[in-house]
């Protein structure tokens, strides 16, 4: 039984059509989709809009026909007030989840509850959404996500990014002496590190698309593609 791990999809209405599409075809790939955090880019729309939203209705679809776990982002924590939608669309949902396969044990969250960034410090997600994406813009969000992906294709490699290192800082100190894998997002940082049982999923935006697998026997890959 084999898992997709993916998160950061950050999708809104300008999305291109290759993403959707190479989304689509991806899921239909597996049966089990763990997506951890930032489903949708909340802080534009919400939940609501993309299920009314024919671009979206095929992705949407093949969703509820997957045994799919919904962990909650900083990006898509709106969506908590919309929980009669999560529950229909999603087998579970909350801020962490719990697998075990053979003897490999994972914890996945997306991380921001224990490493924030700064829209989380100056709760940025209570903002009116248009005066959040103005704020976004500001601050270079959009800029820098856009050429953190032309970086990766066009490097053709990945490496630990300094958030990372960071947020790996804050695990050892929360999570010491563990046994078990902790899966995150959040810092858009594709990576596995056997030595720390540490992965992220990365992203997928911009022509870039990382995301993790695990096969029946509790093995874990990172894919690195384009779109």
């Amino acid at each position: 039984m084999s898992y997709l791990i993916i998160s950061d999809l950050h999708l809104r209405p300008n999305d291109s059509y290759q993403k959707i599409d190479y989304l689509k075809k991806l899921f239909l790939k597996f049966k089990n989709i763990i997506i951890i955090g930032d489903f949708f880019e909340g802080y534009n729309w919400s939940f609501k809009d993309i299920i009314k939203n024919i671009y979206f209705k095929d992705l949407i679809k093949i969703i509820t026909q997957k045994n799919c776990i919904y962990i909650i982002g900083n990006h898509d924590s709106c969506v908590l007030k919309e929980s009669n939608l999560l529950k229909k669309y999603f087998q579970d949902y909350g801020f962490n989840y719990e697998l075990k396969i053979k003897n490999q044990k994972f914890l996945f969250l997306h991380s921001h509850k224990i490493f924030p960034s700064i829209d989380e410090i100056f709760k940025i997600n209570y903002l009116p959404k248009k005066i959040t994406s103005i704020l976004l813009n500001l601050i270079g969000y959009y800029k820098d996500h856009r050429l953190r992906a032309l970086k990766y294709l066009k490097l053709k490699k990945i490496f630990i990014e300094k958030d990372t290192q960071q947020l790996l800082s804050i695990i050892d100190k929360k999570f010491p002496q563990r046994d078990y894998w902790i899966i995150t997002g959040h810092t858009h940082n594709p990576i596995i590190l056997k030595d720390k049982k540490y992965a992220n999923c990365g992203f997928v935006d911009y022509g870039f698309a990382s995301y993790l697998t695990i096969n029946n026997q509790g093995e874990l890959k990172l894919n690195i593609e384009k779109y």
